[in-house]
């Protein structure tokens, strides 16, 4: 592996590179499979692509003008960089995922893959036309792949997709690469900062879209769409700013602010090394408990509006 001393550290420290080509769909769907290719929750953001979103873009495929990569990581190289500048958290991931026979990270371009993916498994239906081998063209409307006919299905699968390649990237990088590519595009600001490595991003999000996630339905605003867009999060994310007094800042409406509150802990793997969080586990219990009384709303009653949301929040600091 290449590699230059960096003075400050006294470490050997891996030369990053990418690389980049072509692959046919056939050969992607194999080598990027499910069981190859793994995308981390702690900085990668939900599947929001609409069904017009999915549609443009398999067309684009099809008429071989799709013009966005797929960024992946080979976790090998990434562990083996990550030795290399001693990240102990980094390493022990990655080895984990490589036991599992996982070969690439995502980057970049879960979206595309996951929309290619339902295609071909038959699982959506687009409004695309498509051409058979001998270029004639076949409207796929209302039609899955499986009932296509098979030299439509063979032209698709021969078309391809750009694929780019970090070799000899820490893992503590994934998470800026992920940023950096979407900085000033698609993310929104709580899908930003779910992407800072940080011991609350993950148990925050987890909340959010597991442990809660039957209770956001019930509560005024939180519709599907917002729910994928990660408002549950950003929501949460509130609570805990606003329960914990070691938080000065509590602006909800100042990205900074909340921004703030993710890099307190940025590059910190457990709760207990960030003063910062010291409260963590308390405002947890707190809404914990605010949850469990949303629960008790019945089904089919009105949803409850924002504000009695907080004032439940406030209620259950005071018991």
């Amino acid at each position: 592996m290449s590699k230059y001393k960096n003075p400050s550290l006294g470490l050997s420290t891996p030369v990053m590179s990418t690389t980049s080509q072509d692959i046919l769909i056939k050969d992607f769907l194999v080598r990027f499979s499910a069981l190859k290719y793994f995308v981390d929750k702690s900085f990668q953001r939900n599947l929001v692509w609409s069904s017009e979103k999915q549609s443009n873009y398999i067309q684009s495929v099809a008429d071989g003008c799709a013009s966005s990569s797929m960024i992946v990581a080979c976790i090998r190289s990434a562990l083996d960089a990550s030795k290399q500048l001693v990240e102990s958290a980094g390493v022990n991931f990655l080895e984990k995922l490589l036991s599992d026979g996982f070969d690439w990270l995502s980057l970049d371009g879960m979206q595309r893959r996951d929309t290619i993916l339902k295609f071909v498994n038959s699982e959506i239906s687009l409004n695309i036309v498509l051409k058979d081998i001998s270029g004639k063209p076949y409207n796929c409307q209302g039609k899955y792949f499986k009932d296509l006919p098979l030299a439509v299905q063979h032209s698709f699968l021969h078309n391809k997709v750009h694929v780019v390649t970090h070799i000899h990237t820490p893992y503590s990088k994934c998470p800026i690469i992920f940023r950096a590519i979407n900085d000033g595009a698609s993310l929104n600001p709580q899908e930003s900062r779910t992407a800072i490595i940080t011991p609350v991003s993950d148990k925050i999000r987890t909340m959010a879209e597991t442990t809660y996630q039957d209770v956001w339905p019930t509560i005024e605003s939180f519709n599907e769409n917002k729910i994928k867009r990660m408002a549950d999060s950003e929501a949460l994310l509130h609570m805990f700013m606003e329960l914990m007094p070691e938080i000065q800042e509590k602006d909800f409406i100042s990205n900074t602010h909340c921004d703030n509150f993710y890099f307190h802990g940025e590059n910190k793997h457990h709760l207990a090394n960030v003063p910062k969080y010291r409260s963590f586990a308390h405002a947890q219990d707190i809404i914990s408990l605010a949850m469990d009384c949303f629960r008790q709303q019945r089904s089919g009653l009105k949803k409850i509006p924002k504000k009695t949301m907080w004032a439940v929040v406030y209620a259950c600091r005071e018991i």
